[in-house]
């Protein structure tokens, strides 16, 4: 309790002579979460940074409200993927709720860092620009993350301002320099540390992966990736991805050798040496703790993730999937129903209706086939509601192997990864299928 009154009393003399008001500071408690990343998104867009007075005290109320925030993101993150996963409208406005704060601080860190720059009345010390600069890189891997929740890359320029972080920091020698982001936790991180997470993370983009597994890998990595190397100089057989340092560049897998010096490389050994070890632990029901992965997700949840994340970044042997044929374009409307319930029920629909069709070409009498509708009241020769599926798409292209079409504006909120779906094809009624969702992207 005296510790907080401290900080309290620290925070009031700190920002009494800023300019701009600071009495909504305190509304800040009485709000929801999400009502109060609102309130701080609208004050951090009217800091002007480039107005020259008190820049100092600027800087330490976007670390301040920076560290207030951080455990409001992660409640909301939490019910957003969890709470909430099957209501789509209020995903939606919890969304741009939490990427539009994000991207104003993301863009309160970028002015800062410019106005710093600028002008020479201080200089923050060594660990203080460590600092900024993580701040300033975490803000910009949250943000970018909210993106991929939504099937999205990262924003515009967002790498250009990595590049500007990863040169500061070697030019300062501070890329693998521990500090504790943000003043309650427990466990020290980097620069580096930052980089490789928020590089690892931006490859599943790339991949087949839900929302829910983009942050169950963040925050696997959170634990597993620490004080790794990204250097400049590139050596044979050792190095397993890279980043090129312009024309707002990504990560990218490492498939020829790059040996340009704006090039910066990191491996992923140690990473899929865990997978391995947590993955032979589970299938010998060895204890898991070890791992320091129980308050991520259940084991179940992690084993499947692991399995997808070790082909992905697999140390030796990576083939990027390709398509073994070309598929052929199509435009056809097909009728979808998921779980095997429904598909169960569909199945038996049909065989109902063939038989009665059979019936009719064997000349059956009136009586047999009204006994055999007191049978299965449910055959008729119009469409019942278990002779429907739950939604059209429409086929867009199709070879042997696959095919893949189109959800239409709204896509359905069961469809994910994995999921057992049949159909029955547009002038096709009798002839049902089987099929598994390989992937789903957002165009």
């Amino acid at each position: 309790m005296l510790g907080n009154v401290i900080n309290t009393v620290q925070r009031a003399i700190k920002h009494q002579d800023l300019s701009e008001d600071l009495d909504w500071i305190d509304t800040l408690a009485g709000m929801t979460d999400l009502d109060a990343l609102i309130a701080i998104k609208d004050q951090l867009s009217k800091i002007d940074f480039f107005y020259p007075k008190q820049l100092k005290n600027k800087i330490d109320l976007v670390l301040d409200v920076d560290e207030d925030s951080y455990q409001k993101v992660k409640r909301i993150t939490h019910n957003y993927l969890i709470k909430m996963k099957n209501d789509k409208n209020l995903k939606d406005d919890i969304q741009i709720v939490v990427y539009e704060y994000q991207r104003q601080l993301y863009a309160s860190y970028s002015q800062m860092l410019d106005a710093y720059k600028a002008q020479v009345k201080f200089k923050l010390t060594p660990e203080q620009i460590n600092l900024v600069l993580a701040r300033y890189l975490n803000a910009a891997f949250m943000m970018s993350k909210w993106r991929y929740f939504d099937d999205q890359p990262a924003p515009f320029g967002v790498w250009d301002n990595v590049h500007k972080i990863i040169r500061i920091a070697e030019e300062l020698s501070i890329l693998n320099k521990n500090l504790f982001l943000y003043s309650f936790q427990i466990k020290e991180t980097s620069i580096a540390t930052l980089l490789k997470r928020g590089f690892m993370v931006d490859t599943l983009h790339k991949g087949n992966y839900s929302e829910l597994e983009v942050e169950l890998t963040d925050r696997i990595l959170k634990i597993w990736s620490t004080n790794p190397l990204i250097v400049n100089t590139f050596k044979p057989n050792r190095y397993h991805f890279f980043i090129q340092l312009e024309d707002g560049k990504g990560p990218e897998r490492l498939r020829v050798q790059e040996r340009f010096s704006n090039c910066r490389y990191w491996k992923t050994t140690r990473l899929i040496d865990l997978m391995e070890a947590y993955l032979c632990a589970v299938d010998m029901q060895k204890p898991l703790r070890e791992f320091g992965l129980e308050k991520v997700a259940r084991a179940s949840v992690i084993v499947k993730l692991l399995k997808k994340l070790r082909m992905d970044w697999c140390v030796e042997g990576y083939a990027r999937q390709r398509r073994a044929e070309k598929r052929k374009q199509k435009n056809s409307l097909i009728n979808v129903s998921q779980g095997i319930s429904v598909i169960h029920r569909r199945l038996m629909n049909i065989q109902d209706q063939q038989k009665e069709q059979q019936a009719e070409r064997d000349g059956f009498t009136f009586e047999l086939k009204v006994a055999t509708h007191a049978i299965n009241p449910t055959s008729s020769t119009n469409p019942t509601p278990s002779a429907l599926g739950d939604e059209n798409w429409w086929m867009v292209d199709e070879s042997k192997s696959g095919f893949a079409v189109d959800f239409g504006q709204e896509l359905a909120n069961w469809a994910e990864t994995g999921l057992l779906v049949g159909y029955t094809e547009m002038g096709y009624k009798n002839s049902f299928y089987l099929a598994e969702i390989k992937s789903v992207r957002k165009l």
